[in-house]
This record gives C-alpha cells, sequence and structure tokens, in this order.
C-alpha cells in the first residue's frame, strides 16, 4: 500500500522548437511598406520532478513519483501535454508508484493547430527506506550473533516488514513504516535468546544496535563460578508485593510508563568509606548522627566477605589517595525506627557510587541486613520473591543468611549487558527482553508502555 511523500522540487529545464509559417502574396498596387515576416511559432515545455529522493522521504518498497509538466506558446491554439515514466504512460501531476533505482521521467507538448511537438526529460535517483542496525546477544563470555533471528517492524496493526540478521550481525531492511514517528521493532527466532519486542523512535533506526539476553547463564567468577542457571526475565521483572512494589531488575513508572534501569557499578572495587558525624554527602544530603566506631566497621566488612567472594567484588576500606578518587560505598549510621536502607548514586546507567543507612548497630554484623543492603547499594538490585535471594522483601519468609546462585547469575547478566550497552553506544536491551519475554507469555494484551532511559535518565522516545 503506497504512502504520500513529501518530493523535493528539482530545477525545471526547458526544450524550445521553433517554426516557421507560409506568408501571404504581394498586393497589387503601392501600399505603406509593412513587415509580413511571419512570427516563429515557439513552443517550450518543462519537466519537474525529484532529482532524488532522500531515504526519509520514502515508501516502501517504492517510491510516489509525481511529473510536473509546464508550458509555454506563443499562439493562441491549444496545447496537449503528457507524462511518462519509462516507457509507461502516466497522468501528470499524479503521483505513481516507482521502484528503487534510476528512473526516467519524460513530458511532451503538442500544438493542436500545427502538431509541432516538444520533448524534455529528468532523472530521479530513488533511494530505498531502509531500517539498518546490529543484533548481539549478551553471554557471560562476551556476545554471539543471533543469525537464526528475524527484525521484524510494524505498527500498532501489526508486523509486516522483515529480515534477517546476518553472520556480522547488522541487519537492513526496506520498510514501509520508515516515515512514521515511532515503529514497532520485534526480535525473535534464535532458540537461545529471549525475543526482544519495544518502540523506536525514527531518529534510531538508521543505526539501532538491540542487545539481546540469552536464555540460560553460566557464571564465570566468584562462589558459584561454572554454574548455570536459566534466565526466566519474567521472574526479574515481577514486582514483590506493597510497601515495596520493586523488582529484582530495578523496575519503576514515569508518567505511565515503565522502565527497568540497566546498570552496572564503575570498578569492581567496593571501595568503602565509614561516615563520621555530621559529614554530609552532596549527592546523597544525609550524615551520621551516630558514632561509626573501629569494631563497627570491622564488623560490617567481615560481614559482607562471602557477598563480595560470590559477586567478585573486593570491598575493604578506602585508603586515603582512594577517597577522593575510588569511592564506591558511603557507610552512614542513623539511628532511627525502621529498617535499614541502601541505594546506588545514578543508577540510569554506571553507578558512581552507593550508601547504606544502618538504622541498628547490631546490623553492622547482622548477614541478611548487610547482603541485602549492598545488593541495592553496590549492584543497583531491587527486590525479588521468585527464588531464594538476599533481596527478599515483603515476601512473607525472612531474608536468607548466605547468597544463592540465581542471584549472582541474574547479577552478572545484567553487568554484561551494561558493558555491551557501553561498547555499542546503546540503551535498547534488557527492557525489549523484559517486554518480549512478557509479551510471549502472557500476550500482546499485557505488553508494558515501556520507556528506554538513556545515560542521564531521560526517556528516549
Amino acid at each position: 500500500m503506497p504512502l504520500m511523500s513529501r518530493l523535493r522540487p528539482a530545477t525545471c529545464a526547458a526544450v524550445v522548437f521553433l517554426s516557421a509559417c507560409g506568408g501571404g502574396a504581394e498586393p497589387n498596387h503601392p501600399v505603406t511598406p509593412v513587415d509580413t515576416t511571419p512570427i516563429p511559432e515557439k513552443l517550450t515545455v518543462s519537466i519537474s520532478v525529484p532529482s532524488t529522493l532522500l531515504p526519509d522521504l520514502q515508501t516502501y518498497p517504492y517510491a510516489l513519483l509525481t511529473v510536473k509538466a509546464g508550458y509555454t506558446y506563443n499562439k493562441s491554439s491549444a496545447v496537449t501535454t503528457a507524462c511518462r515514466i519509462g516507457t509507461q504512460a502516466v497522468p501528470c501531476e499524479v503521483p505513481e508508484a516507482v521502484a528503487v533505482g534510476k528512473v526516467w521521467s519524460y513530458v511532451s507538448a503538442r500544438s493542436e493547430a500545427t502538431g509541432l511537438t516538444v520533448i524534455d526529460s529528468a532523472l530521479t535517483i530513488v533511494k530505498p527506506a531502509l531500517i539498518k542496525g546490529r543484533a548481539v546477544v549478551a553471554t557471560s563470555t562476551g556476545e554471539y550473533v543471533p543469525t537464526a533471528s528475524y527484525v521484524i517492524a510494524g505498527d500498532s496493526a501489526g508486523f509486516l516488514d522483515s529480515t534477517i540478521v546476518s553472520a556480522d550481525g547488522t541487519f537492513s531492511m526496506s520498510s514501509r513504516f520508515r516515515l512514521k514517528n515511532r515503529v514497532h521493532i520485534a526480535v525473535r527466532g534464535d532458540a537461545g535468546m529471549a525475543p526482544m519486542l519495544g518502540w523506536v523512535s525514527s531518529v534510531q533506526l538508521d543505526s539501532l544496535t538491540l542487545i539481546g539476553s540469552p536464555k540460560s547463564f553460566t557464571q564465570q567468577t566468584g562462589t558459584f563460578a561454572g554454574q548455570t542457571r536459566a534466565i526466566d526475565l519474567v521472574k526479574a521483572a515481577t514486582v514483590v508485593p506493597s510497601p515495596s512494589i520493586l523488582s529484582y531488575y530495578p523496575h519503576a513508572q514515569n508518567g505511565g510508563a515503565t522502565y527497568f534501569s540497566v546498570g552496572a557499578p564503575k570498578t569492581r572495587l567496593g571501595c568503602v568509606v565509614f561516615m563520621p558525624m555530621g559529614q554530609r554527602i552532596s549527592e546523597i544530603g544525609i550524615s551520621s548522627t551516630d558514632i561509626i566506631t573501629a569494631a563497627d566497621s570491622i564488623q560490617f566488612l567481615a560481614t559482607a566477605q562471602p557477598f563480595a567472594k560470590a559477586f567478585s567484588i573486593e570491598i575493604r576500606t578506602c585508603t586515603q589517595p582512594e577517597r577522593d578518587q575510588n569511592v564506591s560505598l558511603y557507610i552512614f549510621l542513623i539511628p532511627a525506627v525502621g529498617g535499614d536502607n541502601g541505594g546506588v548514586i545514578a543508577g540510569y546507567a554506571d553507578f558512581t557510587a552507593g550508601q547504606v543507612t544502618i538504622v541498628n548497630r547490631q546490623s553492622f554484623g547482622d548477614s541478611a541486613a548487610v547482603l541485602h543492603e549492598l545488593g541495592h547499594a553496590l549492584l543497583g538490585l531491587g527486590h525479588t520473591c521468585m527464588w531464594d535471594s538476599i533481596m527478599l522483601s515483603s515476601c512473607g519468609r525472612y531474608i536468607p543468611s548466605g547468597i544463592y546462585a540465581e542471584d549472582v547469575v541474574y547479577a552478572s547478566l545484567m553487568s554484561r549487558t551494561r558493558e555491551l550497552e557501553r561498547k555499542y553506544h546503546t540503551r535498547f536491551s534488557l527492557p525489549f527482553s523484559i517486554n518480549g519475554a512478557w509479551v510471549e507469555r502472557f500476550g500482546l494484551s499485557e505488553e508494558m508502555n515501556l520507556l528506554v532511559l538513556d545515560e542521564n535518565g531521560r526517556g528516549v522516545p
């Protein structure tokens, strides 16, 4: 079904033909001399078509080309114009579908009185309307190309255009939806990856990199090195009951849209600063209201070591030179009623640092409390009730005092995905895979109003 395009007018060319007509007889009696030279017949025709149809002016799988005819004539008789595209006669001034490539157009003007005919022509280069990009899948050791996958484009009515991912990971397809402000993009077909689904702004369609998620992941480092776990993105995205309303992969709302933060720590060093009373960090805006003793610090670091071993993060007190450059974690002691808490600073991409606030001094040695808050503060994790996890919350059971492989594997996948985001300068990754897995399991009616965030936490349309 062709779509109308905005066409760029080209400079009109003109062709002129001249012809002479016979004059009258000489008079038989003297008269005042009169110039009886006949006025030459002059007919000019011009053609106007776009010289080039640019990629953002295309329909699919052809372009709509309009041939415009103009003429001037110095006689009073009627003139007939006619237009052709190639050898095919077409109405002038009416859009006609043409294939991608070089297109010659012609226009003629004919005097009805004398039969004088002139012709002009023009060349148009029709370029395809392409959606181009790359698709890779994150793995524990790097990435692979999902060569068995299809990238599919559509709109709210359905998916109609598709192409296969090539051996080098790139794809390119002519699409009738290239003119839309946003396009529905899906990736599916590879048995090893979760399907991907989401809306992409037209400004992204010239170079769209999609980072898929595997259906299983093998941990490479730490306590659980060598262990493989199936990846269930629906579980990772399922929110826990109120009052938490978080999911393991951090989940939030923004103006009615759902987004998942794909982040990673800036370093594998958990350089810890135990904050003195009254000292405030501008990004956090709080300060300790009680003294963190040396015994408290030692106890916290000892309690944190199982976390450090499992997630391959060195957790230790910062040296003095590191305090200005490499702080990964700030610890506050603010005695109060309630629970300990933790979180990351700048949690949309690379975490600059995190904070843990202890409200009960006994928590410095409480494994469940320390491991849980480190999951928030060093890895940016949310909450889950879907497996035995240090990130349990509002689940009706206690947080375990030990770490399970599922926690490490899912966290490592998020970290690996973030590494590929940096490599390819894209944010189209885990959120699309979560959405695709959700739709695959529950049906299209369950699709999220998905929002992808850029490096600064702003929405990508």
